[in-house]
């Protein structure tokens, strides 16, 4: 009986303890599972994070690149009102090139440095202006698009100019007070002369006139602001608007005027040249001469360079300027050419 007593004594210890490390194992077994569940959470977790910073970082460099590209297609155009306005044929041609030529520089942004990226107005003043005076005029840019850029007045076939203010070669004829056929009122943005009465009329729209003075002995290019009182029995100071117009005389050359294609090279042709003033005025004619020409008024902001490619007469009435224009572009909405309202300020 003992024995009977004893044996069942000694089976139920047995089912005890097997129950016990049955639930010990369970146990363990849960915990183990928790611990790999959490694991594969927290991994979970680390993978979103570097998913997110991954996906942040590459639209941050999408947005440097497209600022990058920003910033080339702002350096590289200039505004050329001549040919942009006055040109019946290949204005369409002239749109494709510009746009083909902008999309080779938005191919080279890599090559682009980060100092070249930056202000357009940066430290390249210096160097640029050494090498203008030594004919050799630097844009920062890859040679391909530079060349491309700088051949573009050279190469390109115009088309036929709208009347014979404008000419073949895309120059224009600036007429002094005598002409009896071209005005002698220029307006630097539309690249348009006008007469007197039509002046008058837009007066706020007037940059420059051309004066030939003391019967063909001297000849200027004035202010309206600072003109002479009376120009073909008008009086210029009764205009509404008189613009406060400064010009001087670049050491430029035709050839290197040519050869400025961006508005880097523009400004800083503009910025290095001294002696700015209300008026230009020499006793002798004004072939070959390239001049910076600068509006800082309160409700208008022009930067330009104007080449005089042949002075034709002196005071009578065949007297005329042939000259080339080129001002600072601003293309604020990217459509690749300027905006006629960014030069103009609220």
């Amino acid at each position: 009986m003992k024995n009977l007593i004893s044996l069942l004594v000694l089976f139920f210890c047995c089912c005890h303890c097997i129950a016990q490390e049955e639930r010990s194992a369970s146990k363990k077994g849960t915990e183990k599972m928790v611990d790999k569940a959490k694991k594969i959470n927290d991994k979970t977790k680390e993978l979103g994070e570097a998913s997110n910073q991954i996906a942040d970082q590459a639209k941050q460099s999408s947005e440097n690149v497209k600022q990058i590209v920003g910033n080339v297609k702002t350096l590289l155009k200039i505004f050329e009102p001549i040919l942009s306005f006055h040109f019946k044929k290949n204005k369409e041609k002239q749109k494709s090139n510009i746009t083909d030529q902008t999309q080779q520089s938005e191919n080279q942004t890599n090559t682009v440095s980060t100092n070249q990226e930056q202000s357009q107005y940066g430290n390249q003043d210096q160097s640029q202006s050494s090498n203008a005076s030594n004919g050799n005029v630097q844009t920062g840019y890859p040679q391909s698009i530079q060349s491309e850029y700088s051949n573009a007045n050279n190469m390109m076939t115009y088309g036929t100019p709208e009347n014979n203010t404008y000419n073949q070669d895309g120059t224009m004829n600036l007429g002094h007070q005598n002409n009896g056929q071209f005005g002698n009122c220029l307006n630097l943005l539309e690249a348009k002369v006008m007469g007197m009465g039509e002046a008058e009329d837009a007066s706020g729209k007037v940059d420059l006139i051309f004066f030939s003075q003391y019967g063909g002995l001297g000849y200027s290019l004035e202010s309206p602001f600072d003109a002479p009182t009376i120009n073909e029995g008008v009086s210029i100071k009764s205009w509404r608007e008189r613009n406060e117009t400064e010009i001087a005389e670049t050491k430029l050359t035709i050839s290197q005027f040519e050869k400025i294609s961006s508005n880097t090279a523009l400004m800083n042709a503009v910025k290095n040249t001294q002696g700015f003033g209300a008026n230009f005025y020499t006793s002798n004619k004004m072939d070959g001469r390239v001049f910076a020409v600068k509006l800082q008024q309160d409700n208008k902001e022009v930067y330009a360079l104007l080449a005089v490619y042949k002075q034709f007469g002196t005071a009578g009435s065949k007297g005329y300027l042939q000259i080339k224009i080129k001002v600072q572009g601003i293309d604020k909405n990217g459509d690749g050419y300027p905006d006629a309202n960014a030069y103009m300020r609220q």
